[in-house]
């Protein structure tokens, strides 16, 4: 059972869009200090397994992906280009992740007044039989 972040990172890093918009900027769990715009972090929310009557039959985890931008059209644009690389993707998500359907929720979209930046909130939900 590989990492299911880490896999969503490197189908990420695979897109041309996203690359191009964030470069190395998405990241597992928090954020580095001093980190430019826009940015993104991911973190599993749970990652609950599936059962049938003859035992454990995979996992639909999910995933939560924050982005960040200095403005509101940038954030709003750039979680756009991670919800169209995911949205509806059936495939490898790296090279551990076999994702038997990927499906993606828009979250809240706020202003963080103290750290002067947006974030937009993308729940990431895969299903997968590992």
């Amino acid at each position: 059972m590989g990492s299911v972040v880490k896999g969503i990172i490197k189908h990420l890093m695979n897109n041309a869009d996203v690359k191009t918009a964030f470069a190395n900027r998405i990241t597992a769990e928090r954020i580095p200090n001093g980190q430019a715009f826009p940015c993104a972090v991911l973190w599993m929310v749970t990652s609950p397994r599936s059962y049938t009557h003859q035992g454990a039959a995979g996992r639909v985890p999910m995933v939560q992906i924050d982005v960040f931008d200095d403005d509101q059209t940038g954030a709003d644009a750039n979680s756009l280009l991670i919800e169209n690389a995911l949205s509806g993707y059936k495939g490898m998500l790296g090279s551990e992740i076999s994702a038997g359907f990927v499906s993606v929720n828009r979250g809240p979209d706020m202003w963080n007044p103290d750290e002067r930046n947006y974030r937009r909130i993308l729940e990431v939900t895969v299903r997968t039989n590992d």
